[in-house]
């Protein structure tokens, strides 16, 4: 039997964001398109960049995102960021990294290490379980901190 991929759940997605923030759809059934999101990250104070991962590496709505963005010095300078990626196979896993290297060599974004890397056995019935919303929840606050401190 084939494992179900997990949804995103809007009620955990507002836990993992600072709560004075909201969250920008890179895109979405409305139509967010990545250069409008890059525009919302000038007042930001940090960010979430949340990918699942397709042939061992971040998606190409994510790539897109990032080549509408400046480079150093731009919006995502100094600024903290997050990763979390979701991925079926554990092999996955280095995914992460192919992330964090451009956003912290060519952005100068600070980010949060370790990444958030959250296989298929990390959900129950569409759900973090347990072990992992707490793992999730402490990513999330590592980044408020880090948010409050800039």
């Amino acid at each position: 039997m084939a494992a179900r991929r997990p949804r995103c759940d809007a009620a955990l997605s507002r836990r993992l964001v600072v709560p004075a923030c909201e969250p920008y759809p890179v895109a979405s059934a409305g139509g967010g398109q990545p250069a409008e999101a890059a525009a919302a990250l000038s007042g930001s104070h940090g960010f979430v960049l949340g990918n699942p991962v397709h042939r061992s590496t971040y998606s190409s709505l994510t790539a897109s995102f990032l080549e509408a963005v400046q480079r150093a010095p731009g919006p995502l300078a100094g600024k903290p960021v997050a990763i979390v990626m979701t991925a079926a196979a554990p092999e996955h896993l280095l995914a992460t990294e192919r992330l964090n290297a451009p956003l912290g060599s060519s952005f100068a974004a600070l980010c949060l290490t370790p990444e958030l890397f959250l296989r298929s056995e990390a959900f129950e019935d569409e759900r973090l379980s347990a072990r992992f919303e707490a793992l999730a929840r402490a990513h999330g606050e590592a980044l408020g901190e880090q948010c409050l401190a800039w």
